[in-house]
């Protein structure tokens, strides 16, 4: 049952995700469209084209997709007007209303060609029955723009490097995060109102209000600049030199990673310590923990034992859904570091309307949270035994 509602809940996400991205793909591609018909008819009077000529040489094209104008409440067939035109034979002597009907078979003439390109000639509802369909089969096709930092326009490849780049950095700032979170604010637990105590208190108040990415460009400048023992960029090709021994590129990363995962530590682990300092505490004051602690219990297993125990689901729950967003990176932050991963790909593609990668975006990370979710439901049985004895 639980899996059910997990397919049914990524299957309308993805539906709402599709109608969104449609809309919003509607009205860029509308603009691009209009500005390029501009440029288009500017193009053909710099080059002294008559757009009744430019009519009669589609005619073909007419023909094939049967465009109707109305000019002064008539219908037009753009077709025959063409053929007339080619043909010397129509009927209209004045030039400025065969320029007139010219241009408004021109315009949406360009107009279907676009919107064919685009798949806008298709009606909303199939485009985006379309697009679920081609996303629960993993066929997210070609992406619409170029990224050159990916060397691909594969979207399913772009979107698999991005998100290894994005968790090369991100997951494993959040790992050390983690960590620490949890030790220290189980020393603080066990220390309330010591100088550890208040100190993280005061740091995680600090950080917390702090942007990332301005700390970032602070590190960045202290590190990279004034210290100059960190490159100033997170992102760089890998030398030819080292690009076959591991051990060299490992120290190659560790060493362009160490002022963006510095950052993130530095900016998280004070509110993550504070939060499980106050669920620790809070579960400290349970009658289980009073009841060991009455038999002679030593305090380290009252504390790891049983109050780490019962505070485990919720410490898991956090962590699993802040470990999904590991893998979907932090713009600004991307952009600070010049990190290419999902924040910046993900960015530029709703920047551009790009539809095939929002999809496969979006899809991913539904897909890792609907996955994520539907395996937190078996751990908290194992982590908390009240859990599994109320099922």
């Amino acid at each position: 049952m639980r899996a059910l509602n997990s397919v049914i809940v990524l299957i309308v996400a993805l539906f709402i995700a599709s109608i969104a991205f449609n809309s919003l793909a509607e009205v860029n591609v509308k603009e691009m469209v209009s500005a390029r018909l501009q440029a288009s008819k500017q193009q053909l009077a710099q080059q002294h084209r008559q757009l009744s000529d430019v009519v009669a040489a589609l005619m073909q094209e007419f023909k094939e997709i049967n465009v109707k104008v109305t000019y002064k409440d008539k219908t037009i067939d753009c077709y025959e007007f063409a053929k007339k035109l080619s043909e010397g034979t129509l009927e209209i002597n004045d030039t400025r209303i065969i320029e007139a009907i010219a241009d408004r078979c021109y315009t949406e003439y360009f107009k279907y060609r676009e919107y064919s390109r685009w798949g806008l000639n298709l009606p909303i509802y199939i485009r985006v029955f379309y697009y679920v369909y081609k996303t629960l089969t993993l066929d997210f096709g070609e992406a619409k723009l170029k990224y050159p930092q990916f060397g691909t326009s594969d979207v399913k490849t772009m979107v698999l490097t991005a998100m290894a780049r994005t968790a090369l950095l991100f997951t494993t700032a959040y790992m050390i995060n983690v960590a620490l979170s949890i030790f220290i604010g189980l020393q603080m637990a066990r220390r309330v109102g010591s100088v550890l105590d208040r100190g993280v208190s005061v740091v995680a108040m600090i950080s917390a209000s702090l942007p990332m990415f301005w700390v970032g460009m602070l590190m960045i400048y202290l590190f990279a600049y004034v210290f100059k023992l960190f490159p100033s960029v997170a992102y760089e090709k890998i030398p030819d030199e080292i690009a076959g021994n591991v051990f060299e590129q490992l120290k190659w990363w560790l060493w362009h990673l160490a002022v963006p995962i510095m950052t993130i530590v530095l900016v998280g682990f004070g509110g993550g310590a504070y939060s499980t300092r106050n669920l620790v505490i809070s579960i400290m004051q349970e009658d289980f923990v009073t009841t060991a602690r009455a038999k002679g219990v030593p305090e380290r297993k009252v504390v790891y034992g049983h109050v780490l125990r019962a505070a485990s689901p919720p410490i898991v729950t956090s962590i699993s859904l802040g470990f999904i967003g590991t893998f979907f990176g932090a713009i600004i932050s991307e952009v600070v570091f010049q990190w290419p991963g999902m924040g910046r790909l993900y960015y530029t593609a709703l920047e551009q309307a790009d539809i095939p990668v929002l999809m496969a975006n979006t899809f991913m990370f539904v897909f890792l949270f609907v996955i994520v979710r539907f395996i937190l439901e078996i751990i908290y049985g194992f982590l908390d035994p009240r859990i599994r004895a109320s099922r």
